[in-house]
């Protein structure tokens, strides 16, 4: 008969396995909370995934005009109508830039969203509508009250944001309506320093030739739109813009 021994400690002693002592009752009182504990971040992660791609829906509504959806979703849930997505955009900002006018109506005028609600960078809908060149977004929102008057975090009007690309109409309509052609933002730039550092020759055209923008201000580091066109090498097309408008270094 083979006798078992149980195996020595390095101090020469003898010991033996011992089963696992059964659950006590505080032990079995929170199984339920390690339980919950551990599916709580499946459920964050899933709603912030729906939450997510709520707010691209609606986005993608506003931008292509389908006003059935929008309507849809704000009535399932009015926080969509003010909802902020990819860089704090609103419903209403994405509609601006995509010129959806009925969209726009619809927005500030049956649910009452703020129109002056700003992205990251302070731009609001009225400025996503100048740098886009959507006239009649523009004057939708003009005509709903929009601050005209209104600048970004770097301290620039709409009608720098109409100057970063080719939009003349917007930018049009923004002097007419006493947008000052020649403001200056946080920097000391002017809409036409902006056109010449976005390298935007059409724009920089109609800012000399219609609106007639003084070619010579300076912006805080002294420099003037010529120097400025000089220094990034902006093109003899821009060059010579400036220099027809009398522009000097």
């Amino acid at each position: 008969m083979t006798t078992y021994h149980s195996p020595r400690s390095p101090s020469g002693r003898r010991h033996s396995a011992k089963p696992p002592p059964d659950m006590t009752p505080l032990r079995i009182a929170m199984l339920p909370l390690l339980i919950l504990f551990c599916a709580l971040p499946p459920i964050g992660f899933a709603k912030f995934a729906w939450n997510d791609s709520q707010i691209s829906i609606i986005t993608s509504a506003a931008k292509q005009g389908d006003l059935i959806k929008v309507k849809a979703m704000i009535k399932t849930d009015k926080k969509f109508a003010e909802v902020k997505g990819y860089l704090g955009r609103t419903p209403l900002w994405w509609a601006a830039a995509a010129g959806q006018t009925a969209v726009i109506d619809y927005l500030i005028k049956e649910t009452g969203v703020n129109k002056e609600a700003a992205d990251d960078s302070g731009w609001t809908p009225l400025f996503a509508a100048a740098a886009r060149n959507k006239k009649d977004a523009l004057e939708a929102l003009i005509d709903q009250g929009a601050d005209r008057q209104a600048v970004d975090t770097s301290g620039g009007t709409a009608l720098h944001a109409a100057a970063t690309g080719y939009n003349p109409d917007t930018a049009g309509v923004l002097a007419d309506l006493g947008v000052k052609v020649d403001a200056q933002d946080k920097a000391g730039m002017t809409p036409l320093h902006i056109a010449v550092q976005h390298k935007e020759t059409l724009m920089v055209t109609t800012l000399l030739g219609e609106l007639h923008a003084n070619p010579n201000i300076k912006a805080k580091d002294g420099s003037t739109p010529l120097r400025l066109a000089n220094q990034l090498h902006r093109g003899q097309y821009i060059v010579d813009e400036l220099l027809k408008a009398g522009g000097e270094e």
